[in-house]
């Protein structure tokens, strides 16, 4: 890659890691929501007696596919981020590579 191309590619490596960065955000958002809702539904169940009733009934609703499709969805997510801040840091760190060795070879 050229010098010149850098600076695009690291703007489009930016814009990349700031969508996966929201996609995690607002999916967080959702996975927190189904949280607060399984814990006021185990709350306010007038059936459960105790804590250790409420602990065992907040695992089993823990359990349920949709709670675990979007832990897993969150995972994936944040595994995305993740790529995207390696690739950035990646392209940076290639440019400063690439400074390094066009003004070694003007020298």
């Amino acid at each position: 890659m050229r010098l010149e191309q850098f600076p695009e590619q690291i703007a489009q490596a930016q814009e990349e890691l700031l969508v996966s960065e929201q996609a995690f955000r607002d999916w967080n958002l959702h996975y927190q929501a189904l949280i607060n809702r399984i814990d006021y539904e185990v709350a306010f169940d007038p059936e459960l007696k105790n804590e250790q009733q409420r602990k065992a009934v907040k695992g089993e609703k823990l359990q349920q596919p949709e709670f675990l499709a979007a832990l897993d969805t969150l995972h994936h997510l944040q595994e995305k981020r993740d790529r995207a801040a390696i690739q950035l840091e990646l392209l940076r760190n290639q440019f400063k590579v690439a400074l390094l060795l066009e003004q070694q070879s003007s020298l």
